[in-house]
């Protein structure tokens, strides 16, 4: 915590030596939290590669979590690597642990940004099935629904 109030006050040093000092300390089975922190200061400076590959360490070290995997499907897409991202969410639903609705609601934007509307409204329905009060996946489903009406008039 006390790396990401560095972070925010842009005091990436501090911060680097913050999450250094709680790796040190940090048990085994918690490292990929590590490697999230590393992945969020490393976006925030726009090292985006750099971001992408501690999340994906992060998974490596958890592979039943999806949370890497978001995260890096996320900087993926900030980077116009469509395909990429698209990837790491296909493997992140596939995961058995962490925010599977949000993968699924990540997913169906990808998805829909590749125009690919079918299988975007199927992602936002799973997204729905998991917590159907996600009301941001409620929107964009029902935006979704009326774009698709609209094309097939």
């Amino acid at each position: 915590m006390y790396a990401s109030s560095l972070c925010a006050f842009c005091d990436y040093e501090k911060a680097y030596q913050a999450i250094d000092r709680a790796q040190a300390h940090i048990p085994k089975e918690k490292i990929y939290l590590i490697h999230i922190r590393r992945g969020n200061l490393l976006k925030r400076q726009g090292r985006l590669p750099e971001a992408e590959k501690q999340y994906l360490k992060s998974h490596q070290t958890r592979p039943d979590d999806a949370s890497g995997l978001i995260f890096a499907g996320s900087v993926a897409f900030c980077r116009g690597n469509l395909d990429t991202a698209v990837s790491h969410l296909r493997k992140a639903i596939q995961c058995r642990d962490g925010c599977i609705d949000e993968a699924y609601y990540n997913l169906g934007g990808y998805l829909l940004a590749k125009h690919q509307y079918e299988e975007a409204r199927i992602c936002y329905l799973k997204a729905l099935e998991i917590d159907p009060d996600y009301r941001q996946a409620k929107k964009q489903l029902r935006d979704l629904d009326q774009t698709l009406k609209r094309l097939m008039a």
